[in-house]
């Protein structure tokens, strides 16, 4: 279920209609590390298309990720949108958030740095936080004591939990 919805992603992102004469288009292939709201660590793969909207500043795409565990494949994918700190300069760090579906989605905040993609192929490292909503256990409605619900993660109250991604790639520009 996860791997369609990635490979949805990817497939509108790259059929849908072509740049504008002054828009330009990144695209990004990654690897890294992405964890869950359990603490878990997974190796990923993803990728996604970026389209300036607003000169060089503001791009708007989609992304994708694949995690594997073992013989488990899941992903994720959505629309992205990304704020370039300083234009298109050989060094660009940049601040995104977008909304992914599938597995360990939620909206998602991140930063990272373009290095090298002015006109060709650059180096690409993100941070990207993705937030989950974690439904709280009702001890009383379950029968079961206080004292397990507080050995429980936060106490066993709702919670939002953090699903960090580390990546590193490639993008083309």
């Amino acid at each position: 279920k996860g791997l369609w919805i990635a490979m949805v992603a990817a497939a509108v992102s790259f059929a849908s209609a072509g740049p504008a004469a002054a828009q330009q288009r990144s695209i990004f292939a990654m690897a890294g590390i992405s964890s869950d709201v359990n603490d878990q660590h997974f190796p990923s793969i993803g990728g996604g298309v970026l389209f300036d909207v607003a000169g060089p500043w503001i791009s708007v795409g989609g992304q994708g990720d694949i995690f594997f565990s073992g013989g488990y494949v899941a992903g994720r994918g959505g629309p992205i949108a990304q704020i370039d700190l300083l234009g298109h300069r050989p060094v660009r760090p940049f601040v995104l958030g977008g909304y992914a579906w599938g597995e360990e989605a939620g909206p998602m905040l991140g930063a990272g740095v373009d290095v090298g993609s002015r006109n060709g192929i650059g180096f690409r490292v993100s941070v990207q936080d993705y937030f989950a909503r974690v439904g709280g256990v009702d001890c009383g409605l379950v029968g079961m004591p206080r004292s397990f619900c507080d050995s429980l993660p936060h106490a066993g109250r709702p919670y939002t939990g953090h699903q960090l991604s580390v990546q590193v790639g490639l993008v083309w520009r």
